[in-house]
């Protein structure tokens, strides 16, 4: 019995120790978004890249990337989640970055956290505004 409660001891004790602690914090994560930027579909990217039929103009695309650096409210780019959990909607996104690959276009995006299917709906919607804001200067 002594045991068991010294061990007891030693874990709770442990949980709140500065290095344990560390744990708890989570780094900066960065979310991948694939577009694949050119006419013909290759048949290997399919599944994996939003394909778009004509060429867009990535300065555009760079430049209002950058309102979303910063701290928001993201709750209007979040589908609601499968479980009813209860998410603070503001995330620090720290850096956007739009890097040409050959046909694909990777969008980056690195925050604290992210909402549930949140940069694909800030890629989608970007992508949806400009189209509509731009029309055919959003296109090269």
């Amino acid at each position: 019995m002594v045991f068991f409660l010294l061990m007891f001891e030693l874990e709770k004790s442990a949980l709140h120790s500065p290095t344990s602690m560390l744990v708890f914090q989570s780094p900066e994560k960065i979310y991948h978004y694939k577009i694949y930027n050119d006419t013909v579909l290759d048949p290997f990217h399919r599944l994996y890249a939003y394909h778009n039929l004509s060429k867009l103009n990535v300065s555009v695309m760079k430049e209002a990337a950058k309102y979303f650096v910063g701290q928001h409210d993201f709750s209007s780019f979040a589908n609601k989640q499968r479980n009813d959990r209860v998410v603070n909607p503001v995330k620090n996104i720290s850096r956007v970055d739009i890097i040409e690959k050959g046909p694909i276009l990777q969008v980056e995006v690195e925050g604290s956290g992210f909402l549930y299917r949140q940069v694909r709906n800030m890629v989608h919607s970007t992508y949806n505004n400009l189209k509509m804001i731009l029309g055919f200067k959003f296109y090269v």
